[in-house]
C-alpha cells in the first residue's frame, strides 16, 4: 500500500489538495542528529514506517529524503496530536507553538513543511493520540517494519507507547527510540521493557534500538552518533 492509498483508506479524500497554508513559511525547527535513524532505513529497507511524535516534521522529512535516495516510496505514517507536550507551555516554547486563540498551529506547519519539500507522496499524517493511533492501526491489521518513537518523555508515556506499538512491528521489524540516555523516563521505560522481554538492546546517548526478531543481525556505529541539536527557525 502506498501513501495515496493509505490516505484514501483513512480519510477518503486527498488531504493535501485541500490544505491552505496561507500565512505560513517553511519552519523545520526540531530535533536533529537522526543519522542513526537513516542508517536503520538503509539497512532494513522497510515497507512501512510509523513515526510516533512528529512535531513539525523534520525527522519525517529526513526519512522521506532517505527513502527517495534509495529509490523507495514506502509510506511514513506520522502520528501526533500536534498539540505539543507539557513542556511546551513554558515561556521559552510559546513562540514555537504559533497559537491562535490558544490553539497550536503545529499541524498546519507540519503540512506546509511536507508540501514545501514535495513529500506528499510518502508522508501520511494521522492527527490522534499515540494510543488511539495504535488501536486504529491494529483494527486495520497494519504491521510496520520500522517504528520511531519520539512522543512524550515521561516514564508512563513511553511505557504505554512501547506496549501499544510493539505488537504493530513485523516479525523482523525494528523499534527505534529517540532521547534514550537523555530523558530519564525514556531510558527507564526502554530498559525495563528490554529486560522484561529478554530482548537485546542497542543503546547509546540519544538513540536506542530493539527488535522482536531473535535472528536479526544489526550492526551500526551507534556509539558514534552525537547528541542532536535544537535547530533554529
Amino acid at each position: 500500500m502506498d501513501a495515496a492509498q493509505l490516505i484514501d483508506q483513512i480519510y477518503g479524500e486527498d488531504i493535501y489538495a485541500s490544505f491552505d497554508g496561507t500565512g505560513l513559511d517553511e519552519d523545520l525547527q526540531g530535533w536533529g542528529g537522526h543519522q542513526f535513524l537513516l542508517q536503520v532505513i538503509e539497512k532494513t529497507q522497510p515497507k512501512l514506517i510509523i513515526e510516533v511524535g512528529v512535531w513539525k516534521g523534520r525527522s519525517a522529512i529526513g526519512m522521506a529524503d532517505k527513502l527517495k535516495e534509495l529509490s523507495s516510496a514506502v509510506p511514513i505514517l506520522c502520528i501526533d496530536t500536534w498539540l505539543g507536550a507539557q513542556e511546551h507551555f513554558q515561556d521559552k516554547f510559546r513562540a514555537d507553538m504559533n497559537r491562535s486563540a490558544g490553539f497550536p498551529r503545529l499541524y498546519d506547519q507540519f503540512m506546509f513543511n511536507v508540501i514545501s519539500r514535495n513529500h506528499q507522496d510518502v508522508i501520511v499524517p494521522l492527527p490522534v493520540s499515540s494510543l488511539a493511533g495504535a488501536q486504529m492501526l491494529r483494527k486495520m491489521k497494519v504491521k510496520a517494519d520500522l517504528i520511531h518513537i519520539d512522543a512524550g518523555h515521561s516514564y508512563l508515556e513511553v511505557k504505554s507507547d512501547i506496549e501499544a506499538f510493539w505488537p504493530l512491528l513485523s516479525d523482523d521489524g525494528v523499534l527505534v527510540f529517540d532521547d534514550y540516555g537523555i530523558w530519564g523516563g525514556v531510558t527507564q521505560a526502554v530498559n525495563e521493557f528490554a529486560a522484561e522481554k529478554s530482548i537485546p538492546l542497542i543503546g547509546s546517548h540519544g538513540k536506542a534500538l530493539m527488535s522482536p526478531s531473535r535472528n536479526l543481525r544489526f550492526s551500526t556505529k551507534l556509539t558514534k552518533i552525537a547528541t542532536g541539536k535544537w535547530a533554529p527557525k
